[in-house]
Formats: structure tokens, sequence, C-alpha cells
């Protein structure tokens, strides 16, 4: 993580642009904190950059927390920011039990060899988006959105944008 360049998006040198607004940036810095509160470990990161072309936009560092327990803010909401929570489990079951735990369901990756993992994990994490082995920026082609309390369903990109920008009506009329 302290490899990463972050600066502005437009740069093709940069990893990583800044966090949308103002308030973004304290939500991320909450989180942070409130997982340290938590006994959490930050182990790279937490903080919010300043000096220079920092000063001109909403910057966080990009962001590493151990010792993340599944009942942790920052592993069951919705962050919107550069933090990697790591929750350490036993069993393959209990990996699923924790991806599943939150009420939020956008996207969920695994990292895996076994091919019996990444079926599973396709078929039974409650995410809009799975990947396996893969962390990439969704396809401009493809359905973006997530399942229970993350967005508004499987549209914004791809063909279902349509569905996005319309509004459907039934009108019934008789004469």
């Amino acid at each position: 993580m302290r490899r990463l360049n972050v600066g502005v998006g437009t740069d093709p040198d940069v990893d990583m642009g800044p966090v949308v607004n103002e308030g973004a940036l304290a939500a991320i810095a909450g989180y942070v904190r409130s997982a340290a509160d938590d006994g959490a470990v930050v182990a790279a990161g937490g903080n919010v950059m300043s000096g220079g072309i920092f000063d001109e936009g909403y910057y966080f560092e990009p962001t590493v927390i151990l010792g993340v327990s599944p009942t942790m803010n920052v592993a069951v909401e919705e962050i919107f920011g550069p933090v990697l929570s790591v929750l350490r489990v036993r069993t393959w079951e209990e990996a699923l039990e924790v991806c599943n735990a939150t009420e939020y369901g956008l996207t969920a990756s695994v990292f895996t060899d076994r091919m019996d993992y990444a079926y599973d994990f396709r078929r039974r994490a409650e995410v809009g988006m799975v990947r396996v082995n893969n962390l990439g920026v969704s396809g401009g082609n493809m359905p973006f959105g997530g399942v229970k309390n993350s967005g508004l369903g499987p549209f914004s990109i791809g063909h279902t944008n349509v569905e996005f920008y319309t509004n459907l009506k039934v009108v019934y009329e008789t004469f």
C-alpha cells in the first residue's frame, strides 16, 4: 500500500486519486478510528493526506487494517475509500459466513487455486458481482450493481443503463 502513487486521477502514473468529497474523507477517517478503537491494528496508512497537491482535493492514504472482527464497522459497512480490512477465518464455511453476514452485497472476491472453492463462492456469495482471482475494473459492457442494501440492482453500465435511466409507465385508457 505504501508503494501506491496517490495523486490527481488523470495522471497516468497515479494509482489512486482522491475520494469524492470532504464528507467522504471524514467518514473514511471515522471508520479507521473506529476500527483502531475496537482493537484492530492500522498496519499501513490511516490518515488524511495533506501538503502540496493533497490540499487541493480529498486524499486519504491507502490503508490496511489487521485484526478486524466480523462485527466491526469496517467489516460490515461499505466504506467507499482506500481501506482494506483483513479478517482471519479458520474454515471455508466461516469465510462464506463472514462474506454474507453484511447487509450489503455489491461485490466480493476470492483468491484461490481450488476450483471447488471458486465454483462454490460464485454460487453462494450473496453479492451482485463476484470476482475469482481478480480485482480488476468492471467491464463497461457488463451490468454493475449489488444486492441487499447495495445500490439499486444491476444498473448503470452495460445494456442495463437503459433501465436505469428509464421510468416505465403503463397506461390503460378507454375512450
